[in-house]
């Protein structure tokens, strides 16, 4: 098949496909229209950053550590990290501030949640 053939049958499909219809997709949730689903809708957005956020950071280490440490860079992997201080202290550190992150994010779903069950 040619490219000129797989253009045109791209092309077709396209056609075919009800653009007007995805007007209407959104990626998030409706507007609140209750102070109780207003709460929702920012615990959500908080949710939604906080998790953008760890993303970010997450994808930039990786990024980092790919670029700094290739073996085409004539890097050795350090055969000793885990007894090093800060291979030891990584252990502890890390789940304390995911820990730290999700008990933030609870003080408001306590909060929400009691809400929700007494609304009357």
């Amino acid at each position: 098949m040619t490219n000129n053939k797989i253009i045109k049958i791209f092309a077709a499909l396209l056609a075919m496909t009800p653009l007007s219809a995805l007007a209407e997709f959104k990626y998030n949730l409706p507007d609140p229209a209750a102070t109780i689903t207003s709460d929702i809708y920012d615990l959500h957005m908080l949710t939604s950053y906080v998790a953008i956020i760890i993303m970010v950071i997450v994808t930039g280490i990786i990024a980092y550590s790919l670029y700094v440490h290739r073996k085409s860079k004539g890097y050795q992997a350090d055969q000793k990290f885990h007894e090093g201080w800060f291979g030891r202290w990584s252990w502890v550190l890390v789940p304390v501030i995911v820990l730290g992150i999700d008990f933030s994010i609870a003080t408001d779903a306590i909060g929400t949640l009691n809400k929700v069950e007494t609304y009357p």
